[in-house]
């Protein structure tokens, strides 16, 4: 195990902060991996969504306890979380735009029937 000048405390944070960016990016991903027709038209979405809300939900307890630990993060471990947040907020928007559209596409389907 090598030394570091950090304290405990602010090592746990640095754990729990990264922790908190890498739950946030498997949030995305369940998000991001629904992408086909029949899946964003059946109950995938709705696990899709209880998953990824759970897993940030999970991140954001991991960061919570980061800042309980420490009280004070660099700025460039505040912006890497303040980004995992803006990706998080982008997946849930580009999940629901997919719905969309694929709600679109079968209703026209559905007229040319």
């Amino acid at each position: 195990m090598s030394k570091s000048n950090a304290s405990y405390s602010d090592q746990r944070a640095a754990i729990l902060f990264k922790a908190a960016r890498d739950m946030r990016l498997v949030a995305c991903q369940v998000l991001d991996d629904v992408q086909n027709e029949v899946e964003l038209l059946s109950d995938t979405p709705a696990w899709a969504k209880s998953v990824a809300k759970k897993t940030a939900e999970l991140a954001s307890d991991l960061e919570n306890r980061g800042w309980e630990d420490c009280g004070f993060a660099s700025t460039r471990t505040q912006n890497l979380l303040l980004n995992s947040k803006l990706n998080y907020s982008q997946s849930i928007d580009a999940f629901e735009a997919r719905i969309d559209r694929a709600r679109i596409a079968a209703a026209k389907e559905g007229e040319r029937v």
